[in-house]
């Protein structure tokens, strides 16, 4: 790298998530002075870093589809099963029963789906909450990838700035 502080240098490294690379800077900077204790305390913190299991993204991935899949089905299913309870007509409705029914429907149909959405943004953001910083990045990242970009509109952003904590 440049002639920067071999400290500074892997801060700016763990920034940018390398935290493998921090520790190879690190590693050569303390076999070269010794004598800087606080090298070897930061490089014993990263390594102890390292070594925690971090789950991958995918996993972040499937438990957001999840949340994604139950707000949809608990949001629907009471419309689900109230239409295997319609009674049959014997007549035939007229056109005006129709198109009412249709917009109704319809109705129904931006509602829930709005509603579920809802509900995902807040099991998510509750999700989120848990993860550490580097973590969370990567598992927003990863859904935003997998899922359509018209779920993280506008009502995203605002969501996440209201119910998402600051991460030291």
């Amino acid at each position: 790298m440049t002639n920067l502080d071999p400290l500074h240098e892997a801060e700016v490294l763990i920034q940018f998530g390398r935290l493998k690379q921090a520790i190879a800077l690190l590693e050569s900077a303390v076999a070269a002075t010794p004598a800087r204790a606080e090298l070897a305390r930061r490089l014993e913190e990263l390594r102890a870093r390292a070594s925690q299991r971090q789950p991958a993204a995918s996993v972040h991935i499937a438990i957001g589809w999840t949340a994604y899949v139950g707000s949809l089905l608990a949001v629907f299913s009471p419309f689900i099963i109230l239409a295997g309870h319609i009674p049959d007509v014997q007549q035939a409705p007229s056109n005006a029963a129709v198109a009412m029914l249709g917009v109704a429907g319809l109705a129904c149909i931006g509602i829930t789906t709005y509603l579920s959405v809802e509900l995902f943004y807040r099991v998510w953001f509750a999700y989120l909450n848990v993860l550490p910083a580097q973590a969370r990045m990567r598992a927003e990242a990863g859904l935003k990838c997998s899922m359509t970009p018209s779920i993280f509109g506008k009502r995203y952003e605002t969501l996440r700035a209201r119910l998402l904590r600051a991460v030291d």
